[in-house]
């Protein structure tokens, strides 16, 4: 595959003396790339020959052959253009853009770990370049970083036809590592595998190392099997997005570098044209009806519930609010309203009198005016805190003792039902140690996580939360901790309180 340029230059003039070799750029997979220029359009250009010599003749011609048909769709500034494809008597050659680049390969050997700006900027490009490529149905063979070429700030995405070869991987090992492993097992290159690659190299640039050891007696170079190395190295959002990246079975990573490149793009507050939603939770709607399904049958149940366990107070304060959208006219509503206040007035003085009474009165006092609420006395009213389960269970009834017969109960009403509770979503997996390490990380920080299973799009996914929140302001400020802290986007979900026993289920209850 090495073209000696003392030895060779001879035949290689043969190509009907239109190039000059002018110097070695670098060394690829099938063929040394030379800038030559050439005389007939008086431009530099770059020349990748393959001699006939070489001992793979016959695959690389066809890699070669393949990487000319492919220039003819892939036209794209970050990816390195081949314009002909020649063959001379002594070998075969490729003219393409003549990028005086290193790879990264090389770059990486020099400079061991790339800061947060610089790593993003290099991952972000080179999705961009693979996005392209896969939206006209093209997969590149090997994402690596010596098909990765870097000229100061240029950059472009190189050899999509070229696969791996056993010879560079014994000179980098590491190249072992950006393969995914449906491509180990035999199948072909897809849009996913690149995916795969992309979380390797973006883990390499942001945290130094790869996210798995290397094997060297086993089939598989690396095990999925536990948790990345190093991850503490990474800002957290990134995790998150790598980590699915890194995802063992295609269908759990990105489609496609399109849909990395618009998470990646999200999470560096670069939003695109036609922005998607938060990629751990998929559209609003399927969330919402995920969590749905906790309350699923009650919803007409609860809204009964909740009016008839208002309060007088309450229920005056709704109609009052009616009052105010209503087209009543202004006399009668004045009218209407003067009534409500004085009914306000005398359930205020009944109340005043109630307090006044003696522990033990000789008789209960019949109330004429207001029919008393169910008394509630006997069960402790539900409350709703932060730290509360999803679905709180109904405390016990408790019977009351002979002497609770000698005090009649106080007339009181029902306490009013939280119509609705919150949870601030964190993050969502595939994978339940991925789920359990962000958890781990917040309640590191003083977080209330936790991880929920549930199911999305028929898929099981581990939900990292917290709450539920009795108020949407606190789920709102949770939130927004989350976000200007962790840099996560969180999300908020808003869930139904389960209905409340009724007296009958109660009394079933203590028996």
């Amino acid at each position: 595959m090495t073209v000696s340029k003392h030895e060779d230059q001879e035949s290689l003039e043969e190509l009907g003396q239109r190039y000059e070799l002018l110097n070695r750029l670098r060394e690829e997979p099938w063929g040394e790339v030379w800038l030559a220029a050439d005389r007939l359009l008086r431009t530099e250009i770059a020349l990748k020959i393959l001699p006939r010599t070489d001992p793979d003749w016959d695959t690389g011609r066809k890699i070669l052959a393949r990487e000319a048909v492919l220039s003819l769709t892939l036209r794209h500034p970050l990816i390195l253009g081949v314009f002909f494809l020649g063959e001379a008597e002594d070998g075969l050659y490729l003219v393409e853009e003549p990028f005086p680049g290193e790879s990264l390969m090389t770059r990486l050997s020099r400079k061991q770990r790339f800061s947060a700006p610089e790593a993003l900027s290099l991952l972000e490009r080179v999705a961009q370049a693979l996005a392209f490529a896969h939206q006209r149905g093209v997969a590149h063979q090997t994402v690596t970083p010596l098909h990765i070429l870097l000229k100061d700030d240029e950059l472009r995405v190189a050899n999509f036809a070229s696969p791996a070869l056993n010879d560079e991987q014994a000179l980098h090992l590491e190249l072992k590592a950006y393969a995914p492993p449906e491509l180990l097992r035999g199948e072909e290159a897809s849009p996913a595998g690149n995916v795969f690659s992309l979380g390797v190299l973006g883990y390499r640039l942001l945290a130094g190392s790869l996210p798995y050891p290397l094997t060297f007696d086993e089939p598989f170079p690396y095990r999925l099997e536990s948790m990345p190395v190093d991850l503490d190295e990474i800002p957290l959002p990134l995790q998150n997005l790598l980590l699915q990246c890194l995802a063992p079975e295609p269908e759990d990573r990105f489609a496609d570098a399109g849909v990395f490149l618009t998470q990646l793009r999200e999470l560096r507050d670069l939003p695109s044209k036609g922005s998607r939603e938060p990629w751990f939770l998929g559209e609003q709607e399927e969330s919402g009806t995920a969590w749905g399904k906790m309350g699923a049958g009650a919803a007409g149940i609860l809204e009964k519930v909740w009016s008839r366990g208002k309060s007088w107070g309450e229920k005056a304060y709704s109609a009052l609010g009616s009052l105010r959208t209503s087209r009543i006219p202004l006399s009668r509503r004045l009218g209407l309203g003067l009534g409500l206040a004085g009914m306000l007035l005398v359930l205020i003085f009944l109340g005043w009198q109630v307090t006044r009474q003696p522990a033990f009165p000789p008789e209960p006092r019949p109330a004429a005016e207001v029919a008393p609420a169910p008394v509630a006395s006997a069960v402790p009213p539900m409350q709703e805190t932060a730290e509360s389960p999803v679905q709180p269970e109904a405390a016990p009834a408790v019977r009351p003792g002979p002497s609770a017969a000698l005090t009649p109960a106080v007339p009181q009403p029902e306490p009013a039902l939280k119509k609705e509770r919150y949870l601030v979503i964190a993050g969502a997996f595939t994978q339940l140690d991925q789920a359990r390490a962000l958890a781990q990380r917040l309640k590191g920080k003083k977080y209330q996580a936790q991880v929920t299973k549930t199911t999305i799009k028929g898929k099981t996914t581990y939900l990292v939360r917290l709450g539920p929140f009795t108020e949407k302001k606190k789920a709102q400020e949770a939130a927004a901790r989350l976000k200007a802290k962790e840099q996560l986007n969180p999300r908020i979900a808003q869930l139904k309180p389960a209905p409340p026993q009724t007296n009958a289920s109660r009394r079933g209850s203590s028996r």
